[in-house]
């Protein structure tokens, strides 16, 4: 609340800055409105998770928490923790939306401002992969923010072997970023790795213990509380108006059945995969033979091409150990093989594989020469094939088809391989098609560049998995998947690069995968049961939960069942039914799914109005703005664009930051609408923009002390008002600290002739008449002392009452998170010390036996201490929570 009455500043203003805020698209994503009010700022500490569909604008969604949480001083400091090649984007995003300047962490600001200072600035961006390294994470562990924002979160990666937990170097990122936040936002479209306790892992992170026990998030779902985290469905997603934002899609899977030669080269792959694995398995190291044969046949899965380029490679290193006589030895993999993945770039996992690729499982000169035949043999096979394979053949086919019923329309094609990202680039530009590529090679710029390129300049573009992330590509509607990953998770990424928010026409997804092939059967069978199951729901939401319904994990071991171990295909497809389900226990699972609510359409509408209703209208931010440039030395030239709204104006330096020499000439609007319709050289400006924000700042140095003594006169133009209105700010606060829960602005009326107080809006002061006539009001008060008090007690006493109810609705917010949090939280906290000190116990009387166990005891009490703690803060929270009490009234 400001008010200026005693230097002539005639407009007063009285918002909530939520309400009031102006972002691009706001009107059409009331599912992130919702997720800001349900789920965060009813919560006075926020360690939330929001599972977001690809391309549901998920900086906006973050943009707006972030946005009202400074506007409210809850939080000062940020750091945004997000992949490499989205930090450009998310500085630019948050820029160009809310205008916050955010300063991106690298190598080189570690050099210059040393390990504490690179982490000063208070809002800044760096990339998880950068914070990971062991010194940045040390640095990281003594610095200090009010909220962190992590992008694609579930990159932070932990998993369960029986008692023992494993955790990537990103995951231990996370528990540092964990204990040096108060706040923590967690962004990811794909949380469910399949795994539970991958999961539960995951949640560990923002409520440590929380959920450790099984079936309690499902539980508590069920009685209607989840405390840290909501996913959407696109299905779910709607606009006030009830309508869908997302477009529908097909996803269809051609039947491609290979020629004899590629028959008989993949029974001689086959054959030769199986011979290498029985031969591995005599080796204790036999995971890395494993790991071998898994990525070469995957290449093949890929391409001829592929396959052909990883023999050669094979071929090459084996022949020069024959030729060396070296020893035949190669490093151990690990058998953490998924978490080392999850860990690399693209970039990295393709060095990585070309090393793994080249493990021999011959122990002897007589097993390598034989090995070195068997692949030549492979080579020649292939080189027979390359260039007329059946699915190369398709997708010409295909191409050509699209020419016809979709002239001209962008076409996205994904591959994992790079070889096989090359090779199509090729073979379709020779077809006649303009085509470009992105690929984990590229560095974010490049990629952003190639995502310009694809959408002004060429038909088809070619990608691998580094432009699942980060890309926006609604531009296009038609995607092929030349080859298929064994990860649902990824699948749903790349179709999120086009169905996304934005898109505008139906989506068609076409899987190109050899039916004829071990791999292919399994891949064809578990498409022909979502088509079915979607069939049956009458939507495409089994499309956005893939990883729910196929487990992550499941379809990858069928995968190498079938392609490196030959296990009987009848039984692995019979595993697959079973992992899946029964059609009408995966439906139902759908639609009461733990991880998806529906949307309250009835209650979203209701806030629409009142966002409309509570909106500054812009002439009044304008003429404030213009009021306080004007009373600091500056001019105003009011122009006659959009009804008077486009302002010339010449800011005072005094308004200006400290790097400004001289006063600054800007070309202003003051509504978002008209701005969009107005050229680039105009400035929007309005609450956050830091000139705005800038001039509220000195005006209330200058002038705000005078409203606390003096009295103003208004006129109110309806007439229906006559007294006194007395403002008042309450404070609802937690009883056993002291911290300030909410805050609460009230305006009451007293008429003193009637001896009444009534509270109203205290948005009134903007319907109230400032330019008038001195004559037109006699004021019979000339405010003395007697009076003054008379007014105070009476308003006072009403505004308590008032107070009183808000914070009574508050409490039982309170009370129901604290019931919540006592049935589950210090339940599966109770649960997860038992368990650890039954652990210690056990590894306690191994060590007495004289069995090494002093490391595992160690990290055992490491978790005991962590779940201690997060026990005692638990129990602290839920005092506080059934503790609230009003503070004071100002």
């Amino acid at each position: 609340f400001l008010a200026l009455e005693s230097h002539r500043l005639k407009h007063a203003f009285s918002f909530d800055p939520m309400l009031s805020m102006r972002v691009s698209n706001v009107d059409s994503l009331p599912h992130q409105i919702e997720a800001v009010y349900e789920h965060v700022l009813k919560k006075h500490r926020i360690r939330f998770m929001l599972a977001h569909d690809p391309g549901a604008g998920k900086t906006i969604m973050a943009g707006l928490i972030l946005k009202d949480l400074k506007m409210r001083n809850i939080i000062k400091r940020v750091l945004v923790v997000v992949p490499g090649q989205l930090r450009e984007q998310w500085k630019w995003e948050l820029k160009s939306r809310f205008d916050l300047d955010f300063d991106i962490v690298t190598r080189d600001t570690f050099t210059q401002k040393g390990r504490t200072g690179a982490w000063e600035d208070d809002l800044l961006v760096t990339s998880i992969d950068f914070a990971k390294r062991d010194d940045v994470l040390r640095s990281l562990r003594d610095a200090r923010f009010d909220l962190v924002i992590v992008d694609e979160a579930h990159k932070m990666s932990a998993y369960s072997y029986g008692r023992t937990t494993s955790k990537t170097k990103r995951y231990h990122l996370g528990e540092a970023l964990s204990l040096s936040s108060k706040h923590m936002l967690f962004l990811t479209a794909t949380p469910h790795k399949g795994d539970a306790q991958n999961f539960r892992l995951l949640l560990d992170l923002l409520e440590p213990g929380f959920f450790s026990a099984a079936g309690m998030i499902e539980d508590s779902v069920r009685e209607g509380f989840n405390p840290v985290f909501l996913r959407r469905a696109k299905e779910d997603m709607v606009d006030f108006d009830g309508a869908p934002l997302f477009v529908p899609r097909a996803v269809r899977t051609p039947d491609v059945r290979m020629s004899k030669p590629e028959k008989t080269l993949y029974n001689a792959m086959s054959k030769y995969v199986a011979e290498q694995y029985n031969l591995a398995t005599r080796s204790v190291k036999s995971h890395n033979i494993t790991f071998a044969l898994i990525i070469l046949q995957r290449r093949f899965a890929s391409s001829i091409f592929a396959l052909t380029k990883s023999l050669k490679r094979r071929m090459n290193k084996l022949e020069q150990i024959e030729k060396d006589a070296e020893k035949i030895s190669f490093e151990d993999i690990s058998d953490n093989y998924a978490e080392k993945v999850d860990e690399m770039s693209e970039k990295d996992r393709w060095e990585e594989e070309q090393k793994w690729e080249l493990i021999t499982a011959a122990q002897n000169m007589d097993e390598l020469r034989a090995e070195i035949d068997i692949i030549a043999d492979l080579i020649q096979k292939a080189q027979k094939v390359i260039g007329s394979e059946a699915k190369l053949f398709q997708l010409k086919e295909m191409l050509e088809s699209l020419d016809k019923t979709n002239p001209n329309e962008k076409i996205l094609i994904f591959t994992e391989s790079k070889d096989t990202l090359d090779y199509l680039a090729e073979h379709i530009r020779a077809w006649g098609y303009t085509v470009n590529t992105i690929h984990g090679s590229m560095g974010g710029t490049e990629r952003k560049e190639a995502e310009n390129i694809f959408k002004n300049d060429t038909r088809v573009m070619v990608a691998t998995e580094a432009a699942g992330e980060g890309i926006n590509l609604q531009f296009c509607r038609l995607m092929i998947n030349y080859d298929l990953p064994w990860n649902p998770n990824r699948l749903e990424q790349r179709m999120g690069r086009i169905h996304r928010y934005g898109q505008k026409l139906d989506v068609i997804i076409f899987n190109l995968v050899a039916a004829d092939t071990r791999e292919g059967e399994i891949l064809i069978r578990l498409f022909e049961k979502l088509e079915h199951i979607r069939s049956v729901m009458g939507n495409d939401k089994i499309f956005d939960v893939i990883s729910d319904v196929v487990p992550g994990k499941s379809l990858a071991q069928l995968m190498l069942d079938a392609t490196v171990k030959s296990k009987r295909q009848d039984k692995i497809i019979s595993e697959l039914d079973t992992i899946m389900g029964d059609t009408k226990d995966v439906t139902e699972q759908m639609q009461d799914n733990f991880t998806s609510r529906r949307m309250d359409d009835a209650s979203l509408k209701v806030l629409q109005a009142v966002v409309r209703e509570n909106s500054l209208v812009p002439e009044y931010s304008k003429n404030l703005f213009c009021d306080i440039v004007e009373m600091a030395g500056g001019s105003v030239e009011r122009g006659d664009d959009y009804e008077g709204l486009t302002t010339n104006i010449t800011v005072p330096k005094l308004l200006l930051p400290d790097d400004y020499d001289a006063p600054e000439n800007i070309k202003a609007v003051f509504d978002a609408y008209a701005h969009e319709q107005i050229s680039d050289d105009t400035d929007l400006v309005t609450f956050g923009h830091d000139m705005f924000d800038a001039a509220l700042e000195w005006a209330t140095s200058q002038f705000a002390s005078d409203t606390m003594d003096g009295k103003t006169t208004v006129l109110d133009p309806t007439g229906r008002l006559d007294g006194d209105i007395a403002f008042f700010t309450g404070s609802v606060v937690y009883g056993n600290t002291g911290e300030q829960v909410s805050s609460h602005m009230i305006a009451c009326i007293v008429d003193s002739k009637k001896g009444t107080a009534k509270c109203i809006p205290s948005s009134v002061i903007l319907d109230l008449d400032w330019d008038y006539d001195d004559k037109e009001i006699k004021d019979d008060d000339p405010g003395d002392s007697e009076a003054k008090q008379y007014v105070q007690k009476m308003a006072t006493d009403a505004v308590n009452t008032q107070l009183e109810s808000y914070a009574n609705k508050i409490a039982d917010q309170g009370r129901t998170q604290a019931a919540m949090a006592q049935k589950y939280g210090l339940h599966s906290l109770d649960a997860l010390l038992d368990g650890i000190e039954s652990d210690i116990l056990q590894l306690l009387e191994k060590k007495r036996r004289g069995i090494k166990a002093d490391l595992a005891i160690y990290n055992k009490r490491q978790d005991r201490t962590k779940y201690r703690t997060a026990r005692y803060s638990m129990e602290e929270r839920i005092k506080s929570d059934t503790n609230l009490t009003i503070d004071h009234v100002t």
